[in-house]
Formats: C-alpha cells, structure tokens, sequence
C-alpha cells in the first residue's frame, strides 16, 4: 500500500497530531460520556455510535491481516487474536452489556473516533501484515514480548473487572454516579482507564469530587497513592514519574 519511507512520516505526523489533541483536551472537554452536553450538533444513541466507531478496530485489522503478505506462521496469528480479543469485546459485546439505552453521543464525536480507530488500526495492521518482514516464531519467547504479553493479560482483566463493578453501580432508573468500593478501586478511581493505561483528565477528577463528594478525593485519577518501594516525588508525579522511576531502577 505504502512504501516504508512514506509509512514513517506518516506515524511521525499522527504522532504530532495526538499531541496536540491531548494538548487542546486540557483546554477543552469533549461532549462524551458523563460530559455529554448540548451544542455539538445532532446526536445518535449511544450504543449505536459506539458500535460505528469501534467497528473498523476490528474489521480494518482482520482486512490487513487476511491480504497482507506477512500473515502466515504462528506469531502473526497470535498478532491478529490478541488485538481481536480486546477489540471485538469493545464494539460489539461491550454496547450490549453497557446499560445506556437513554444516552446519546453527538455524531461529530462519533466520526472523529471513527477516523481515530481506522487510522490507528490501519498502522498497525500495514506493519504487522504488510511492510514489517513478519517475526519468527521464535519472537514468542522474547522477553519483549513475555512482557508485553503479561502487561496486556493484566490490563485485560483490570479492564473488564472495573466496568463489570460499573456496571453494577447503574440501574434502569438511576442516572447518578456512585462510588465504586474494593479491590483496585480502593486506590484509584479509574482502574478501568488504569488498564489501559489512559490517564484521566482534571476536569474528570473535578467532576468526581463535585459530584460524589469527600471520598472520591482520597482516590488519586490513576496511579495508586501508596505504591512499594516509589519515592515520595515520583508518585506525586503522577504516571509519567512512576514510569520515570521504574527506569531508574531498572
């Protein structure tokens, strides 16, 4: 599809791009979710435009995978079913489970995550299936890839744990938000953002304390307040010191 050299500058212009969104998100609070609001023009149902903007994660991945030229041999099938275990969860079981039959997204939301996930999933996939020179089977046990494997099972289960609790805190006929209670939510508000490594933004965290009062303030957004062996400075730091420490350590 595309040579290397144009692929490259590509990434590193997608790259800049998503800094500079993370940038204008601290500025601006995108109408989604619990700040969904009026004045971002029409809108869908919730369940419906999630399912549209998260279809082509695993679509688009599965197209790469079956014409490209790299999609034989063991590593590449492990490839194509850890990304589809997560991604098909996402768009289409997900909505299903996810009790917000009353919600709406406006549709601007809905088309720029929509682009997000078919460019994303297109990089990857081109790479993996197209222009890398495919991993022998022996990649299965590098350590890269032990780690990365651990790090995803991890974050996989942190994942579907935390929005299963949330789940439960909903009923048909209570728009509120509760105060999630145990296991990680006991340290952070977010392990659902925690396991996939997104780290909430202030005005979420504001939203929290305004809204559910003293306690969601003892929780920090992501990183948990008291981790073992982590100076003072780095956790106060948020994730970018704990990752800063780690590599110090290491």
């Amino acid at each position: 599809m595309f040579g290397t050299s144009f692929f490259n500058t590509f990434v590193a212009a997608w790259l800049a791009l998503a800094a500079a969104v993370v940038a204008t998100l601290w500025f601006v609070t995108a109408p989604y979710g619990r700040h969904s609001r009026r004045g971002w023009g029409p809108t869908l149902p919730a369940s419906l435009a999630w399912r549209v903007m998260e279809a082509p994660a695993a679509l688009v991945f599965a197209a790469f995978f079956v014409v490209g030229q790299n999609h034989r041999g063991a590593v590449a099938w492990v490839f194509l079913l850890t990304w589809e275990a997560h991604y098909v969860h996402r768009a289409f079981v997900y909505p299903w489970m996810a009790r917000e039959a009353d919600r709406r997204m406006p549709a601007g939301i809905m088309c720029m995550a929509l682009l997000f996930n078919t460019v994303n999933t297109s990089i990857n996939g081109h790479w993996l299936f197209g222009l890398s020179a495919g991993y022998a089977t022996s990649w299965l046990a590098d350590p890269r890839f032990v780690a990365g494997s651990v790090l995803f099972v991890a974050g996989f289960g942190v994942n579907r744990w935390s929005d299963t609790v949330l789940r439960g805190l909903r009923t048909t006929h209570d728009a509120h938000y509760g105060i999630p209670q145990g296991g990680l939510y006991r340290w952070v508000s977010s392990p659902n953002y925690l396991g996939e490594m997104v780290p909430p933004r202030p005005r979420l965290r504001r939203l929290d304390r305004s809204q559910l009062g003293p306690a969601s303030a003892r929780q920090p957004a992501l990183v948990p307040a008291d981790l073992p062996g982590l100076s003072e400075g780095a956790q106060g730091a948020g994730a970018g010191g704990v990752v800063r420490a780690c590599f110090r350590r290491w």
